[in-house]
C-alpha cells in the first residue's frame, strides 16, 4: 500500500522494471512460481542443548580462532585467553582484545580463576578494551565469518578436550 507521502509524489510508482523478457528470463520466472505454489511445510525446531562460542578475529591478518566450550565461565574464558596466548599469539609481547561487557570478560577474572601471582603472569600480556555499553558485539563476530576458513567442528572440540588440564 502506498503512503500518503508517496502518494503526493506521481513520479514513484510501485512497480517492477525488466529489461527484456528473454527465454532464460521466462524460464526462471516459471521456476521461482512453481516453487512459490508449492504448499508451505512447518518444520518444528528441537533444541538439542547449548554451547559457547569464544571467537578471536584478527581482520587485517584475516585470521581467526575459534573455540567452542559446553559452558560459558570466567574458567572457560580464562582457559581460551591463555590458548590464545600459547598457541595463536605465542610471539606476542601484549595482546590486545577487544570485549563487550559481560561480565566474565575483565581481569578479575584470571585472579578468582588463576589466583593473583598467576594471573599477574598472564595478564602482562594482555591488554583489554571495551565496546560501549549499547555495542553489537554479536556484529563484530558476524564479520569474523568472512576472516578465512572455517574450523570443522571435530577441530575446535579437540582443543576443548585439553582446556581445563592446563588451568
Amino acid at each position: 500500500p502506498a503512503t500518503k507521502k508517496n502518494c503526493l509524489k506521481p513520479w514513484r510508482k510501485l512497480m517492477w522494471c525488466i529489461a527484456a523478457l528473454t527465454q532464460e528470463y521466462r524460464r526462471r520466472m516459471y521456476h521461482l512460481l512453481e516453487l512459490y505454489a508449492r504448499p508451505l511445510q512447518r518444520h518444528e525446531y528441537v533444541r538439542r542443548g547449548t554451547c559457547n562460542l569464544f571467537v578471536a578475529v584478527e581482520p587485517k591478518a584475516g585470521t581467526r580462532t575459534v573455540v567452542v566450550t559446553d559452558h560459558r565461565t570466567k574458567a572457560d574464558f580464562v582457559a581460551f585467553v591463555r590458548h590464545l596466548l600459547a598457541t595463536t599469539y605465542r610471539t606476542a609481547r601484549c595482546l590486545h582484545l577487544v570485549l563487550d561487557n559481560l561480565n566474565t570478560h575483565f581481569a578479575k577474572s584470571f585472579v578468582d580463576v588463576l589466583a593473583a601471582r598467576r594471573a599477574a603472569k598472564v595478564l602482562r600480556r594482555v591488554r583489554f578494551h571495551y565496546t560501549p555499553k549499547l555495542g553489537n558485539s554479536a556484529a563484530t563476530a558476524s564479520a569474523a565469518q568472512s576472516s578465512g576458513p572455517s574450523p570443522s567442528r571435530s577441530q575446535m572440540r579437540s582443543w576443548d578436550a585439553t582446556m581445563y588440564r592446563n588451568l
